[in-house]
């Protein structure tokens, strides 16, 4: 495989990641805090 093209897919597979990441960790937060205030 060329380095180039592993660089790019690297490249490509980190901005795909990185709001898919985003959304999880914002969704599970969310879920945390309604969470935590129904059990207060």
């Amino acid at each position: 495989m060329n380095f180039e093209l592993f660089v790019a897919l690297c490249l490509v597979g980190t901005w795909a990641l990185l709001p898919i990441s985003l959304i999880i960790a914002v969704k599970s937060f969310d879920d945390d805090m309604i969470g935590g205030g129904d059990h207060h």
